[in-house]
């Protein structure tokens, strides 16, 4: 596959090359995911949820998109691309568990929980934006 602005295809990158284009992909990722965990603590705000609750929700649904979705795969992948069953379900069944030392039953279920949440957010965002698009 030919990069663009380039004449070079992907494979003919050198390792250091292939690195930095996924750095740059990875840091492209991770400011979109800021602007959605931002609106996602603003939404949960507004439905009435305790700071507490608000602050776990959006902790837990970082760790997720910018941790879990980064490493998942040989590519970084962006928060609606989580929502697919298979990634969540080697979230909390494996990766999690293995990987986080704070991780328990109850930790898994406020885990499941806010991603619920997160996922219906990002539902409701994406009907909004189609609703109301000038396409």
């Amino acid at each position: 596959m030919k990069l663009r602005g380039s004449d070079r295809d992907e494979d003919e990158l050198s390792p250091e090359e292939k690195y930095k284009k996924y750095e740059a992909e990875c840091e492209r990722i991770r400011n979109d995911n800021e602007r959605k965990l931002s609106e996602f603590e603003d939404w949960l705000r507004k439905k009435g949820l305790s700071d507490k609750t608000v602050k776990k929700h959006r902790s837990n649904t970082d760790f997720y998109i910018n941790e879990f979705l980064m490493l998942f795969d040989d590519e970084p992948e962006d928060a609606k691309e989580g929502v697919f069953t298979g990634h969540i379900d080697s979230f909390l069944g494996y990766w999690f568990i293995r990987t986080a030392g704070w991780a328990s039953k109850t930790a898994i279920k406020e885990n499941a929980a806010g991603l619920k949440k997160f996922y219906q957010f990002m539902l409701k965002k994406e009907k909004f934006l189609k609703r109301n698009s000038l396409i």
